[in-house]
């Protein structure tokens, strides 16, 4: 038994059945005397077509591991004395599925051009993107402000690495043409494609990234900021497709982060001055878009969970287990490991959601031996 849910700027996970009771006396009866600590965990496929994973098409081999219990076992210097409560639950994290729209007006001939082609493919091509669906489209398509042309894809929606030929063979047979740069056209179309493709898959994060090297013209009365972010902000309300947005020299950077915040994507990616740093900020969008973020069980009935106690431990591929240092908030994760829950413990409502740090997120993600427990009534450490 499964549920999930989707909600519009935060990227969740699926959750199915806790099953396992709470409390400290939860155990598994081995047939001995002393009963042994209930230690359940469960795959998570992130990969492409592989065995492990929920979901059709989006299972990697083997997949994350994440258990949601006590105590667990294998050298764990989380501490042994801690009273940890036991459960199990079964979680899976999100595929996200990215439309690139690439500018290619004539403006963009030469080195950005070029530089975009590099980095675009260089990421089609990154082991880290493997499991990613990417669709792409390019802008102005005969000049046209005309939406329902670019809801037509260049190249649709598939899985990373198996869809990276085609996209760079796309890219190889595109060159920059055209006098005018109909932003507003462009994105409604591929808006209008996201968030069909969304509501078509309920269980993936669907993303759109907009790079673009000037201001927009030929959507005659639709040429301004705020109409462009108006497309941006009805996409992410209406199913949580967000927009990002990659300014390269020409643009006007001011102007893409209003987009990019009615987007929920809070800024441009600017490389205006170094289109070199194109490959680098599409990686920081794959892993500001791939949060791992997991939802904390609610406590049995009549007791209350003590969030001061609550721990993650992190086991390698090595077999050793380490405790992950809980942080205050996603700005204090720095580049080092570490989780944090999705708002201040003392808040009110109080926090629902554990997250990882990008570092640890992104060992997650890319090994498929790694295993992550959740453990309640164990007095974390916290930097």
């Amino acid at each position: 038994m499964s549920f999930r849910k989707l909600q519009y700027f935060v990227p969740l996970v699926a959750l199915a059945g806790f099953l396992a009771p709470w409390g400290c006396s939860a155990t598994t009866d081995d047939g001995n005397s002393n009963p042994t600590p209930s230690t359940s965990s469960t795959t998570v496929g992130t990969g492409t077509g592989g065995s492990g994973g929920s979901e059709p098409g989006t299972g990697g081999e083997g997949g994350l591991n994440i258990g949601v219990g006590g105590g667990g076992q294998g050298g764990s210097n989380v501490d042994p004395d801690a009273a940890c409560t036991s459960t199990s639950a079964e979680a899976e994290l999100i595929p996200l599925d990215m439309i690139v729209l690439l500018d290619k007006s004539g403006s963009m001939s030469g080195s950005l051009w070029n530089g975009s082609v590099a980095a675009l493919s260089n990421f089609f091509d990154a082991p880290e993107a493997d499991g990613i669906n990417v669709g792409l489209q390019y802008y102005p398509i005969n000049s046209s402000c005309d939406y329902t042309i670019y809801n037509n894809l260049a190249v649709d929606i598939a899985a990373l690495p198996l869809n990276a030929p085609v996209l760079k063979a796309s890219l190889a047979g595109e060159t920059p043409n055209g006098p005018n740069t109909p932003t507003w056209g462009a994105l409604r179309g591929v808006l209008t494609k996201a968030t069909a493709h969304q509501d078509a898959n309920p269980d993936h994060k669907v993303i759109v990234v907009l790079a673009t090297d000037g201001s927009p013209n030929g959507c005659t009365g639709n040429d301004t900021t705020t109409a462009i972010a108006q497309l941006a902000t009805q996409a992410r309300l209406y199913n949580g497709v967000q927009t990002y947005l990659i300014a390269m020299q020409g643009a006007n950077v001011a102007n893409l982060n209003q987009i990019a915040m009615a987007g929920g994507t809070t800024q441009a990616y600017d490389v205006t001055g170094n289109i070199n740093l194109f490959a680098q900020k599409m990686a920081e969008i794959r892993a500001n878009a791939l949060a791992c973020e997991f939802p904390i069980p609610d406590p049995p009935l009549g007791e209350m969970l003590d969030l001061y106690k609550v721990a993650v431990s992190f086991t390698g591929s090595n077999g050793v287990t380490t405790e992950l240092p809980r942080v205050n908030n996603a700005t204090l994760c720095g580049n080092g490991p570490g989780w944090y829950f999705d708002k201040p413990i003392d808040s009110t409502p109080p926090p629902t959601q554990i997250a990882l740090c990008p570092n640890s997120c992104e060992t997650a993600r890319s090994n498929s031996s790694v295993q992550l427990k959740v453990l309640f009534g164990c007095a974390p450490r916290v930097d």
